[in-house]
């Protein structure tokens, strides 16, 4: 099979190349996320990540090693699109790219797993090293919704320096009433605290 033939075919929105690329597996991967990875290329780049995404668990590996290998972000954008959204029969897979030596990675497999069974996995990147990998793990947490108040208030309780994210999880799904009476009395007197070396000012209206 010439998969040059099939991504030129592809470059020019022929459906059937996109198939026949996704009937072949694991061995069209590589063309594919090579050429979707190159940012001269003149094909799409949305209709890679779409034949890449119905690949499905052919392309997870592949796509989480480029996605770690990415040389500039536009590529990483691309890699992690199609990553994220693997038509993959078990969620599950995406756990083992929870502990990636990647950020990149470890962020997309968050944004991946948005469901309350992987839930405490999440909980777990609350305190990763770093900033984008906690901020999608908390952004994971809110999309999972008031399901996810307990696990979360039970951190709230701990030690450790998830508690902040937490924190501010709690707050993104519930606002005041998803916070406990400690936290609620923490905010409070923070808020106190605060206000005495600030001076209130009127708002200015900008735009719209």
């Amino acid at each position: 099979m010439n998969f040059d033939v099939l991504l030129d075919r592809v470059a020019a929105d022929d459906p059937a190349a996109g198939q026949a690329l996704i009937a072949a597996g694991a061995p069209a991967v590589g063309p594919v996320l090579q050429t979707l990875c190159d940012e001269a290329s003149p094909i799409p780049w949305y209709r890679l990540t779409a034949v890449l995404q119905r690949m499905g668990e052919a392309a997870f590996g592949p796509l989480a090693t480029a996605l770690a290998a990415a040389p500039t972000a536009e590529v990483a954008r691309r890699c992690s699109a199609a990553f994220i959204h693997l038509d993959v029969p078990d969620k599950a897979i995406y756990r083992s790219a929870l502990r990636h030596r990647s950020p990149a990675v470890r962020a997309a497999a968050a944004s991946a797993l948005q469901a309350e069974p992987f839930l405490p996995d999440l909980i777990e990147l609350l305190d990763d090293p770093d900033p984008d990998v906690r901020q999608r793990a908390v952004w994971a947490c809110a999309v999972i919704g008031p399901a996810a108040i307990p696990a979360l208030r039970a951190v709230r309780r701990g030690p450790g320096r998830r508690r902040r994210a937490a924190l501010t999880t709690l707050a993104d799904i519930g606002g005041w009433a998803a916070l406990e009476a400690a936290d609620q009395h923490a905010v409070t007197r923070l808020i106190e605290v605060k206000a005495l070396g600030e001076t209130p000012a009127p708002m200015h209206l900008c735009g719209s």
